[in-house]
């Protein structure tokens, strides 16, 4: 606090009792960074909450600062899936340099928000990311090796149907022991999804790869011919589900002509180009039985929602499945936080997460794509959305179960044999 002393940082998960963080620690190189705090005397605030393995996720932490003054306020609110561990050596590794550089950024922009120079926090990183990596915990991401506790995704083979109506166990839509590469690993220098390096590309294709055979095998869909990935892009999570089913005719669909072309030539795939004027959904051959559609209606406004629906509605098997992703309390806590602002102004980030909290639904289009912007949708309104106004129903929605951002929802026709 720039202003006044903080005494106490409390942090709460409900329904755990409160956990106080122990502060006085010597932080010289806050000190550093930020001379204008010089007359704070604790800097650091540290501190262990203890979590069951089987708490239900996601978990909401929450932490109130007390001041000197007696104020009480809450300064972080966030959801997160938490991954047990039952090893040092399990445990996720830490972030990277391109992530650490980020953060510093972000601490610039912060102290230049509360009038405080932030020179100190450049002149200073060096030593700070030295300090970072010498922990014992630290270890590069590239050098982490997934944990074998889960069952590992079968390529080149169809899921099997679950007579049971459900999976016995989530690890099903787990990417975590998925091992090797796709078939094609060349990535066009194009792809701007090759952020911020080819690892998170590859790692975040095979988490979608595990969900599509995660939600065929709740589904029942077998045997699986024909597959849709819309929008592909440059084959991000094509190139997955070609190798898993190399038998199935795979077609993609973009609205970028050379991401297409990349598909169909890379990765032996069909294509087809996306217009603006949804004229391309009568060239989808179809029909599919298994449609993956990732990051798309996430930037779409309700009636695009319903009309998209439709649209892969009647382009789906009469067994196939739908898997589409959406931002849910997970993108709404970031943008609320200021973590994210996905290119919006602070007027119209306000607006949608007020709409999103009041409503279950938020919308704010860019400026210059009037018909394309951020969306933020509740589990809740997703559900009745789809029973209103579509011939789907929802069998799952997996929260913030691709890169631990969005949000999984697996649909089927409501007429698919035997699913009355």
């Amino acid at each position: 606090h720039s202003t006044t002393k903080i005494i106490r940082l409390t942090a709460v998960i409900d329904p755990l009792p409160a956990t106080h963080l122990p502060h006085g620690l010597a932080r010289p190189d806050i000190l550093a960074s930020f001379p204008a705090l010089g007359a704070h005397g604790n800097y650091a605030f540290v501190g262990e909450l203890a979590l069951p393995p089987n708490l239900a996720a996601p978990i909401l932490l929450k932490i109130f600062a007390e001041l000197d003054d007696g104020q009480k306020s809450l300064v972080f609110a966030r959801r997160f899936v938490p991954k047990f561990a039952g090893t040092v050596e399990e445990m996720t590794p830490m972030v990277p340099a391109w992530t650490f550089t980020r953060a510093v950024w972000e601490l610039f922009r912060a102290a230049n928000r509360h009038s405080l120079s932030g020179r100190g926090i450049f002149q200073n990183a060096p030593a700070l990311w030295a300090a970072y990596r010498s922990m014992p915990i630290y270890r590069s991401k590239m050098n982490h090796a997934p944990r074998d506790t889960a069952p590992a995704l079968r390529l080149n083979e169809s899921p099997s149907p679950d007579p049971a109506g459900k999976l016995s166990r989530k690890d099903d839509y787990r990417a975590g022991t998925v091992g090797g590469l796709p078939t094609c690993i060349e990535i066009d220098p194009a792809d701007d999804m090759c952020v911020p390096d080819a690892s998170h590309y590859f790692q975040v294709g095979r988490e979608a790869l595990a969900l599509v055979q995660g939600a065929a095998r709740l589904a029942g869909v077998g045997p699986i011919t024909a597959i849709l990935d819309l929008p592909s892009g440059y084959g991000r999570i094509a190139r997955w589900l070609r190798t898993a089913y190399p038998g199935a005719q795979l077609t993609v669909s973009d609205t970028q002509q050379a991401a297409v072309t990349f598909c169909v030539e890379r990765l032996g795939t069909a294509g087809v180009l996306a217009t603006v004027d949804g004229s391309h959904w009568k060239l989808l051959p179809g029909p599919f039985d298994i449609i993956w559609c990732g990051s798309l209606l996430t930037h779409f406004d309700a009636d695009e929602w319903v009309n998209h629906l439709h649209r892969f509605s009647e382009r789906l098997a009469p067994n196939g499945v739908l898997v589409f992703t959406a931002h849910g309390l997970p993108a709404l806590d970031k943008m609320q936080s200021g973590e994210k602002d996905h290119g919006l102004p602070s007027k119209e980030i306000c607006r949608l997460c007020a709409a999103a909290t009041r409503e279950g639904f938020g919308y704010a289009a860019y400026v210059d794509t009037p018909r394309y912007g951020i969306s933020i949708a509740q589990p809740g309104w997703i559900r009745a959305l789809i029973a209103r106004e579509t011939n789907l129903r929802v069998l799952e929605i997996r929260v913030a179960a691709w890169g631990q951002h969005q949000d999984v929802v697996v649909c089927q026709r409501r007429d698919a044999p035997g699913k009355r």
